[in-house]
């Protein structure tokens, strides 16, 4: 099941994908969650990834993510990046070559069983033009801590919304400030309950 994220830029469209099941969720919370060489190395993109997780940790109200650090064991899943066959770690990183279509700009991918979140893999548009940090002035550009958010909401098993407010919108919002955009709260409390 895929779902996008659009975003309306001088006429491009970018997509960021989430696949998953809605009635799926993970067992228990924190997660563990590597980042590949890409994001942990550079300082802007670490940046917006602990902004993402640090996003959804305040809206949840408690820790979602045990963040490890960078991921140094190969390939994270086994199969074609459009047909997973198994994670062997949850990990969010730039897939390259990318698999997809050069507008979408995201993947979030997890591997279920017995209706319960197993793992899941997060790949990132290596070729998209992103901004890091609030992006002001940079119209132009993808948010990467928006994408990264968006893409860490579908990892916790958040779906798409109509609230175009809402970090699971399917267009990328034009506001940069993870302070001012929300979340479906009751939809992440039944995901993140005991």
């Amino acid at each position: 099941m895929n779902q996008g994220w659009f975003v309306g830029v001088s006429a491009v469209v970018i997509l960021l994908s989430g696949c998953g099941k809605e009635e799926s969720k993970w067992n228990s919370f924190p997660l563990e969650i590597y980042a590949d060489k890409t994001i942990a190395e550079d300082p802007e993109k670490s940046a917006d990834f602990e902004a993402a997780m640090a996003f959804w940790e305040a809206k949840a109200g408690r820790k979602l993510f045990e963040y490890k650090g960078v991921w140094t064991g190969g390939s994270p899943f086994a199969g074609a990046a459009g047909s997973v066959e198994a994670i062997a770690a949850n990990v969010m990183f730039y897939m390259s070559p990318w698999p997809f279509s050069e507008t979408v700009a995201g993947q979030t991918t997890s591997f279920q069983k017995n209706g319960a979140v197993q793992s899941a893999v997060i790949m990132i548009n290596p070729e998209m033009h992103f901004c890091s940090g609030d992006c002001t002035g940079f119209w132009e550009t993808t948010s990467q801590r928006n994408t990264y958010a968006h893409e860490l909401g579908h990892f916790i098993g958040m779906t798409h919304v109509n609230d175009n407010s809402n970090i699971m919108y399917p267009t990328v919002l034009r506001s940069n400030d993870l302070t001012t955009i929300r979340v479906d709260s009751s939809a992440l409390q039944a995901l993140i309950e005991k």
